[in-house]
Order: structure tokens, then sequence, then C-alpha cells
């Protein structure tokens, strides 16, 4: 792998990217079972398909233990190929670049980002741990105390209580995330896996700008289209390239992803990068007023006609007026044609907005159309609670279907859903 046709023949097979997060997260997790005694281990690929092979984790109950574990030097079982590809520079450098995705800028190994997550997770099973430790709590031979378990009184002495439960959610979030988080990233330095030069940081700005932070004495190059910023095996820039001067870079108002990596003699930085979604202006407002509440009703829209186009937008406020109906409906009808949009938004303010096929209805077609260049751009539906809490639903009867034409992101504020609708 020492030669670029080598490197590329393997990542070809192997889902190199799927590799590095996998070995981060056993050797982050300090995993006590696993490649030390080549056990616990699964990977998977298809011929047939054109999937690459790809690692999975598989029985990790013996992790999160030990805050100062370092396993970053193993060479069994699937660490015997990060064993040898750490002589690649290449490798090595698309390793730092995957801890810099995951350990910087609220990545999702952060300590913040981990305690969040796992007190989400907690809160949900918490009320659950509580019925399984009042009726198992003590059942299993290994929960009891295992010294008078033999004595004459082998009286069960339950251990996982709501009070272990409690101790242990505390030891995790007040002391082995932002423990572990600091002595990993001391492992991964120590280990060569990450370069001495700082990376070269975005600072976005609220006008859809952004600038870079670079370290002393360094250069940093960025790209606007998601490509790298560096030519592989060397020490030059991409093509796409462009050194960064200072002051604020502008931002396409497509949907992009912005690069960068400093430079200092000979080497490059880790990768940083942020996430565009597409400038929205202003949008085209639901106004329904007598006319009923049709899509398709030109009269209903604040520009003088129904959105129905790849690209279009629609927005979709809470009403000024409140209805005498304690569930507060919007039925939004989409009546026999078909309606494409591109991007639509909807503010609950306390009302179940819901987009109905109806009977007769036809199919909600979303389509972001493409740019001035030619290229397709995603569509996007957002809900919001900004005004309220309430809920959004897109109703359909069949044989009408929601069809994705361009790729789509759905952004919820809350998942929860109602209980008058099934959750």
């Amino acid at each position: 792998i020492g030669t670029q046709a080598n490197y590329e023949d393997l990542t070809d097979v192997f889902d190199l990217d799927a590799y590095i997060d996998y070995v981060i997260l056993e050797t982050f997790i300090a995993n006590e079972d696993w490649a030390q005694n080549n056990n616990n281990w699964v990977c998977c690929w298809s011929d047939v398909r054109n999937v690459p092979i790809r690692y999975v984790v598989w029985d990790a109950d013996m992790s999160i233990r030990e805050d100062d574990r370092n396993e970053l030097s193993l060479t069994g079982g699937p660490m015997q190929f990060h064993a040898k590809l750490k002589g690649s520079a290449e490798y090595k450098l698309r390793f730092a670049d995957r801890i810099h995705r995951f350990f910087y800028n609220d990545g999702l190994l952060t300590p913040t980002s981990i305690s969040n997550r796992y007190a989400k997770l907690a809160a949900r099973v918490r009320p659950m741990v509580f019925a399984e430790s009042a009726r198992w709590g003590a059942y299993q031979w290994d929960n009891w105390d295992e010294i008078n378990h033999y004595s004459a009184d082998p009286t069960p002495k339950a251990k996982y209580d709501m009070a272990a439960w409690d101790a242990e959610y505390t030891r995790l979030t007040a002391t082995w995330f932002p423990k572990r988080c600091e002595t990993y990233l001391g492992y991964v330095a120590s280990a060569g896996l990450y370069p001495t030069l700082g990376a070269a940081e975005f600072k976005v700005s609220a006008n859809r700008t952004a600038t870079l932070e670079v370290p002393d004495d360094a250069k940093a190059y960025y790209t606007v289209d998601g490509s790298d910023p560096r030519v592989m095996f060397a020490s030059s820039p991409a093509p796409t390239a462009m050194e960064y001067v200072g002051g604020e870079i502008a931002v396409p108002e497509e949907a992009c992803v912005l690069k960068a990596r400093a430079y200092q003699s000979g080497t490059w930085s880790a990768l940083s990068e942020v996430e565009f979604k597409r400038a929205l202006g202003p949008m085209n407002r639901f106004i329904p007023t007598t006319n009923g509440e049709n899509w398709d009703d030109d009269a209903n829209w604040d520009w003088g006609y129904a959105p129905n186009g790849p690209g279009e937008t629609a927005s979709i406020e809470p009403p000024t007026e409140v209805k005498s109906d304690k569930k507060n409906w919007r039925n939004i009808h989409i009546n026999s044609n078909d309606v494409t949009v591109g991007f639509v938004e909807v503010a609950n303010g306390g009302w179940t907005n819901r987009i109905d096929t109806g009977d007769f209805g036809g199919n909600l077609i979303f389509d972001g159309g493409t740019n001035e260049t030619g290229k397709a751009v995603d569509a996007t539906f957002t809900v919001t609670d900004a005004a309220g809490p309430g809920l959004t639903m897109i109703d359909l009867d069949p044989p009408n279907v929601v069809r994705l034409e361009s790729d789509t992101t759905f952004c919820v504020s809350n998942t929860a859903g109602a209980f008058d609708c099934g959750g």
C-alpha cells in the first residue's frame, strides 16, 4: 500500500473510512474482549452487490470500563490490518481526518456530545430499568453477593438496583467520558495517527460566510465543492483548492461542503469541513382564506400561484385564526393532480398541519431541481416547533404515494409524534 495504485486497489474492495471508524470506536470504548483475543468481531461484504468489506461491532459488553486502556497497538483479529496500514502516510492522514471529525468542533465523540446523547437515551431507558431491576436485579447468580452466595446463607444480595444504575450513569457522564476523550487523543497522537500541525478551522457567520483560523506560520487551502484540498500521495494542493488569504469566504448559494487543510513545510493537517444547506430566499407562503385549504388553488398562496414544479418552495405557517375544532386541524388538500415541490418549511404553532392526498388525490413529489450549472439539488422538508408545539403529517390514501425525484432531507424538531395519530 506504499504506492498510490496499491492503495486505490485496496479501497476498491475495502471500505476504509468505515474500517477506520470501526477501529476508532472499538479502541475508544476500550473493548476488553475483542482483537486481543481474536474474538467478537464480524465483517461482511457482497461481490454480487458490489459492497466492499466492512467490519461491524459485535458483542462489546466488556467495554467502557477502563478509561486509561490503550488498544491502538493491538495486532490480532481486525487490528492486523490497522497494524499494517499505519505504515502508510495516506492511511495515517485519513485516520487523522476521521479523528478530527469525531473529536473536534462538537463532533460525535466530544465529551459534551456523548454525554448529551447518553442522557437522552438513559432518560428513555430508565423507567424500563426500574421494572427490570425490581424483578430480575438479583436473579442471576453473578448478580448476587458472590461471597455470601456460597455461604450457609445463600440469600441473594441485590446489586443491580436503581442506585447502581444511577451510580453508573454518574460515573460515565461525570468521569469516564471527559477523561477518556482526553486520554484517547493522547494515545492517538503518540501513535503518530494525528499530525502535530493543527487543523485550519472554519468559523461560520450568520450571513452565510465563513472564515478560517490558521495555525501560526502555516498556509491553508480550501475548496467549496466538497473535494479534498490536497492531492493524494503528493505535497501539492489540489487543482480545485484555493489558498486562504484572510477575510470571508463566499459560500455558494447551493448546498455545499467546504473543506480545508493547513499546510506547513511538506506536512498537511487533518481535514476540516463544514456543510451548508441550500440558501433559501423568500418562500411562497400558504395563506388560505375562504377558498378552502386546497394546495392547487392559486389564491391560497402569497405569490399568486400554487407551487408545483422542481425547486418550488412552500412555507406553511400557523394560521392567524383559531378553529373551534379542539384538534385545530388544518387539511391542505392535494387534489387529482400530482404536486411537485423542492423545499417545504412548516411551523407548527400548536396546529396539526396535514398534507392530505384525499380519496382522489395525486402524488406528492419532492424534487429540488437543478442549479445554474445543471447540477441536481437536494430537496428538503423541514418542520419546526418554533411557533409552538404541534404535529405535521403527510396523509396518503392509496394508491397515492410520496415520490422522491431527488435526494431529500427531512428535518424535524421533535420526533415523538402525537398520541391521537399513533405516535
